[in-house]
């Protein structure tokens, strides 16, 4: 009983420090007298989620129910559950409920609440989506597949001269080169660089970069992956890209999952992306982070020859050692 009390005392403990406060993991590991990564394992196999994805519904359902019964300020509603600006919290509301949190209070538009968590003997809570997919089984799933396109011989392989890449400019981005590294920081949302050159599937995009907070994204085609999400850190998020404008930025169809995307800030991390006909994953420093075959992403990654584009979230800098191309 003493384990269950304990787990009740860290759910107790997020609770207390949604608002305004940060949620420690340290202070977790502490209460639980077990390393973070294993509970948050732990809590992934119990509940169908992520720590991170739990404590991110639970303030968003806080700010719903604070949106729709309060005159709060959206801005101040915002601050009060963890986000830096109004426009954060508007993607990440927008997100969770394909409304914007004015709308939503303009109309008083219904919002199922997300509950707090609570264990027993058997745990009183719906996990989340049955068909998520569990990591190892996907590695033994497609590792045919994998190896094949691994062990592929190369049609073409392009060292990316970072000089030559082109900016998106849609918005702002100041764009600096360090000693033959590219630093780039995003002052606007659709933002980037992209290759002079373009490229077919299949292709494998090497990037060797770091970030200082949030989000290293990648995108080909119609396709976007993004590492350090700054929404749920713990989540690779994989978005089709084929609606969005400028006029409506947040028109995504979203392939995000529970595979584990945080990647640590300030250190250079390998990513790899391979992008094939049938298939397509994402390494980091070897390690299998996400596979999918899902057909409706894989025709939206494949398509007409593209550049290669790599950019940083909205106020934060990645900067890029190096960047590889190779047709396979």
């Amino acid at each position: 009983m003493e384990a269950i009390d304990r787990i009740n005392w860290v759910i107790n403990y997020i609770e207390e420090n949604l608002h305004d406060k940060e949620v420690c993991y340290s202070e977790i590991s502490k209460i639980t007298l077990m390393p973070i990564s294993a509970f948050q394992r732990f809590f992934s196999l119990t509940t169908g989620l992520t720590l991170s994805e739990y404590i991110r519904r639970r303030r968003l359902s806080l700010s719903a129910n604070d949106i729709l019964n309060t005159d709060d300020k959206i801005i101040d509603i915002a601050v009060k559950y963890g986000y830096d600006s109004a426009d954060a919290f508007s993607v990440a509301f927008k997100r969770a409920y394909n409304v914007s949190p004015s709308v939503a209070r303009q109309n008083q538009i219904k919002i199922e609440p997300f509950y707090r968590l609570n264990y027993s003997l058997s745990i009183n809570y719906v996990k989340g989506d049955e068909n998520m997919n569990d990591l190892n089984y996907e590695k033994g799933k497609y590792k045919p597949q994998i190896e094949a396109m691994e062990n592929a011989s190369p049609r073409r392989t392009v060292n990316v001269d970072l000089s030559t890449m082109k900016s998106l400019e849609l918005h702002p981005m100041d764009v600096q080169y360090e000693n033959s590294m590219m630093v780039m920081h995003a002052d606007g949302h659709d933002c980037g660089m992209l290759t002079a050159e373009t490229f077919t599937v299949p292709l494998k995009v090497e990037l060797r970069a770091k970030t200082d907070s949030s989000n290293i994204r990648m995108r080909y085609n119609q396709v976007e992956v993004i590492l350090n999400w700054e929404c749920n850190y713990d989540a690779i998020q994989v978005d089709d890209m084929s609606d969005v404008t400028q006029e409506n930025p947040w028109s995504v169809i979203e392939y995000g999952n529970g595979y584990n995307g945080r990647i640590p800030e300030n250190e250079f991390v390998d990513i790899e992306w391979i992008i094939g006909t049938e298939i397509m994953l994402v390494k980091v420093n070897g390690d299998l982070r996400y596979v999918s075959d899902d057909v409706n992403l894989i025709k939206r990654v494949n398509g007409n020859s593209d550049s290669v584009r790599v950019n940083p979230a909205w106020g934060s800098t990645v900067t890029v050692e190096s960047l590889r191309v190779t047709e396979l």
